[in-house]
């Protein structure tokens, strides 16, 4: 497995996570958390911190032997059923436009599940 791969996915979603931390209010985050029993398999959620709701899933990343492609599925469910891939990211610049189109696009689960939050928890 290549660590610049699991780097640069790390850093997109760091940088994802700014964008969650200040819509929000710093009250959800957007983490990557490795899937027990691989070296290489993450999933993406979005939770709300300090509760104890279960996290929504946003996909599976895996970091292949060379690093890139870097594969995604669309739902841990989806990668547990070892069902079709839905995406390959073939290079750092397409992971880079991932993450940017999901923390901007009205139209990303991301930003879905970020205007519902403000929508159900507004003060």
């Amino acid at each position: 497995m290549s660590q610049s791969a699991v780097d640069d996915l790390n850093r997109c979603v760091s940088q994802a996570n700014e964008v969650v931390a200040r819509l929000t209010d710093e009250a959800c985050i957007l983490e990557l958390v490795p899937i027990k029993n691989t070296e290489t398999a993450y999933k993406l959620q979005f939770r709300k911190i300090d509760s104890e709701s279960p996290p929504s899933d946003l996909g599976v990343y895996n970091i292949t032997t060379t690093g890139y492609p870097i594969e995604r599925w669309y739902s841990l469910m989806n990668w547990e059923k070892n069902e079709l891939i839905t995406t390959y990211f073939d290079t750092v610049s397409a992971v880079e436009s991932h993450f940017n189109w999901l923390a901007s696009s009205p139209s990303s689960r991301l930003m879905l599940l970020i205007r519902w939050y403000k929508e159900n928890h507004e003060t």
